[in-house]
């Protein structure tokens, strides 16, 4: 691994924020991951946190297990109506998974990105492998963010990222002035 870990360096603007701030770990050994919350006193919110990750995964898992938790993070802080909560809580969860998986994709695969390289490259197989290679993503955040359908959910937790950070999204340094940060 390189001296700072990629997604380390990808998500250092949210890992750093200062009203809530979190680090990433390795372990030695191991296959899961591991997410330690720390609340603040008598609050319901995040005060701190750590997420840990096996040393031995590769680049793309280790950035989309990070994206996953911030998802989740950032989910757990939008607010739903409190009729929703009461009438629905199985289907809410099933649909906090799939809203969770998604943000996770849109984060380290950003829209403006996905499609430049889709026009440039075309989109077979073989060319949205090479540009998910070229930013150490899985090729499966591509095709999320090819495929996905609007989501009132996903585009409020995005948007409220956008202002918590001021970047919608964790692109490299040298690919983020490229693109409108009002397009994500």
């Amino acid at each position: 691994m390189s001296p700072v870990p990629i997604e380390e360096e990808r998500f250092k603007a949210y890992l750093h924020r200062q009203e809530c701030p979190g680090s990433v770990a390795h372990l030695p050994n191991g296959d899961t991951s591991i997410f330690i919350a720390i609340t603040a006193p008598f609050a319901p919110v995040l005060f701190s946190y750590r997420i840990l990750l096996p040393y031995h995964w590769k680049d793309a898992q280790r950035l989309h297990e990070v994206a996953m938790y911030i998802a989740y993070i950032e989910l757990r802080h939008w607010k739903r109506s409190a009729l929703d909560q009461i009438v629905s809580p199985r289907e809410m969860l099933q649909a906090d998974i799939v809203t969770v998986l998604e943000l996770a994709d849109r984060l380290i695969a950003p829209r403006p990105w996905v499609e430049d390289m889709t026009q440039q490259f075309g989109t077979s197989h073989n060319a949205l492998r090479q540009a998910a290679q070229s930013l150490s993503i899985p090729l499966q955040s591509m095709r999320t963010v090819l495929t996905a359908r609007d989501s009132q959910v996903a585009d409020a937790v995005h948007r409220q990222l956008k202002q918590t950070i001021g970047y919608p999204w964790f692109l490299p340094v040298d690919l983020r002035d490229r693109y409108p940060k009002d397009y994500w």
